[in-house]
Parts: structure tokens; C-alpha cells; sequence
């Protein structure tokens, strides 16, 4: 939904590059498709990167930097 919604707020992604985990998740990763595989690889990709130290606390806190930039981008 992020995704969609930076189609009218361009600077959500400008945002969301800013951050660190922009590097180690997304262009590690990749961005995932919209569906099963998409979910699929983005569970992947998290089990992976959560025996590297203090990155599920980094990743929970760019994923509520992501829910917040949501709901500014819906209000």
C-alpha cells in the first residue's frame, strides 16, 4: 500500500532512502512482488537477516517508520 500511495507522494520513497535499513533490506533483498511470493520472500529474506545482531530491532523500527509514513500519506 506504500507503494501505491508514493505514486501521489513522491517523497515517501525519498524518505524511506534516507533511512539505513533502506540498504541492508531493501537493496539487499529486493523489493517483493505483490502476493504469496512476494510474502514468501520477504519471510525469507527476515529469517535470514535475524541472526545478525540488533537487526530485528532495526527492522521493527523501519517498519513502523514505514506504518507511520502510511498513515501520514492517508490522512
Amino acid at each position: 500500500m506504500l507503494w501505491l500511495q508514493a505514486a501521489h507522494t513522491p517523497e515517501i520513497i525519498r524518505e524511506l532512502m534516507r533511512d539505513a535499513m533502506w540498504n541492508e533490506w531493501v537493496c539487499v533483498c529486493g523489493l517483493a512482488l505483490d502476493g504469496v511470493a512476494g510474502e514468501a520472500a520477504i519471510a525469507i529474506s527476515t529469517l535470514h537477516y535475524l541472526v545478525v545482531p540488533g537487526w530485528s530491532e532495526d527492522h521493527g523500527r523501519y517498519l513502523a517508520f514505514m506504518e507511520a509514513l502510511l498513515v501520514e500519506a492517508l490522512a
